[in-house]
């Protein structure tokens, strides 16, 4: 415990150092306390959130009963990166087109300056006009190149007279018809973009506000750092996928992503990709479908029609797709996978389809009703039908990321194959 001073009580210059060497003891303790508490919060915060991390992605890959498989973008364990050229944010799970842009400048061949009305002075690159009925003219710049080019962006510097004065850019390959561009302006530097197409003429036309001086009458103009550029920018990326397993439990599936503006290509198993749209219906391949008449033994299984060998269902069957049918009334009878004839049969008021399975493969028993007799019922008919395919099937995502708006990247946030039943 800290030595204390009291009022009234002799002391000495050591018994004061010795308390000031306390409480700096003191002081010091309680910083590094603080300082491996904020540490350790901060080793917390770290660990915590690399689990919310981890939580989130798997959460990402989990499977609904209707979802056959997902193509994600919260990781990169899904993306085939030596052939995707977008730009792939796994921190918000997303995919954004990567662009860039290469400049070629065009080459001018004459600018000419010119007024309507007024008196043109010129002087280095600047052109003064002078008027003398209070008017305010407006400067054009009549540009030519030396041959017609895909202009995207004219950059220029305009000689700044007092206050902002209006500036307008136009383009014509002919001289005759004209496109105006649209305007982006910082201080004197002046950015005029245009649709690509093909130009040879520009116009540049500044309207100042009012004269050089508080009621003057002359009105300076000028363009310096004149770049007339052909701007390609890469509106194009890809993302690939790596192969997701499909594990099939219906023969077809849908296709479902929220961006219907990309493109998307899919490929399922050996097929080549094939252009698909958000709601597309793809059939799965190696599935086959199976239909065959059965009749009933002596222990209710359903046999081939002329034997009383049980029907053996493959282990390939996707049990979505079982259907059994009385051909003669042509009714859907109802299939329950593991349902046990001699333990539920007195409580049962209604005819079932027993799949029992046999090892890998599948047996069909048909459970009776409590009044059913075999003699009256052995000569009924049903039809199985089913459908078996591979367990697994790999599918391969493609999406094609474009545009032509400068101020609009498109994105992907991933898609998903729905079991179609």
């Amino acid at each position: 415990m800290s030595p204390t001073i009291e009022d009234g009580t002799l002391s000495s210059a050591s018994q004061f150092m010795n308390l000031l060497n306390s409480l700096q003891a003191t002081g010091a303790s309680v910083l590094a306390d603080l300082a491996q508490a904020r540490q350790d919060t901060l080793f917390r915060f770290q660990q915590d959130f690399s689990a919310l991390t981890s939580k989130q992605q798997r959460a990402a890959r989990l499977l609904s009963p209707d979802i056959a498989c997902r193509f994600v973008t919260s990781d990169f364990l899904d993306v085939d990166q030596s052939l995707t050229s977008a730009t792939v944010r796994s921190d918000s799970q997303a995919v954004t087109l990567r662009e860039s842009t290469a400049l070629v400048e065009a080459n001018v061949k004459s600018t000419v300056f010119s007024s309507a009305t007024g008196t043109v002075n010129q002087f280095n690159r600047m052109y003064q006009v002078s008027l003398t009925d209070g008017s305010t003219p407006t400067g054009v710049f009549e540009i030519q190149l030396f041959a017609s080019q895909d202009i995207t962006l004219l950059v220029f510097d305009a000689m700044m007279p007092p206050a902002a004065p209006t500036i307008r850019v136009f383009a014509s390959l002919t001289g005759v018809t004209w496109v105006e561009a649209a305007i982006s302006q910082n201080g004197s530097r002046v950015n005029a973009w245009f649709d690509k197409q093909p130009f040879r003429y520009l116009r540049v036309e500044i309207s100042p506000s009012h004269a050089d001086t508080i009621g003057g009458n002359t009105f300076t103009f000028g363009l310096s750092n004149l770049g007339v550029y052909v701007v390609n920018y890469q509106l194009y990326s890809e993302y690939v996928s790596k192969p997701v397993m499909i594990q099939p439990v219906t023969p077809q599936v849908r296709f479902r992503a929220a961006n219907s503006d990309l493109n998307y290509y899919l490929a399922v198993g050996d097929q080549p990709l094939q252009k698909v749209v958000p709601g597309d219906v793809i059939s799965l391949p190696g599935v086959t479908a199976v239909s065959q008449d059965t009749q009933i033994n002596t222990s209710w299984m359903l046999c081939p029609v002329g034997t009383a060998s049980a029907l053996v269902m493959p282990a390939t069957v996707y049990p979505s797709t079982l259907k059994v049918t009385d051909k003669i009334p042509n009714n859907g009878m109802k299939v329950a996978y593991g349902l046990n004839p001699n333990q539920l049969q007195n409580s049962l008021f209604n005819e079932y389809v027993g799949a029992i399975q046999n090892g890998l493969d599948w047996n069909l028993i048909r459970v009776p009703i409590v009044s059913g007799a075999y003699p009256s019922e052995s000569g009924r008919t049903f039809t199985v039908q089913y459908v078996q395919g591979p367990s697994q099937i790999p599918a391969i995502l493609l999406v094609q990321l474009s545009t032509r708006n400068r101020a609009l990247t498109p994105v992907f946030t991933g898609a998903y194959l729905e079991n179609v039943y």
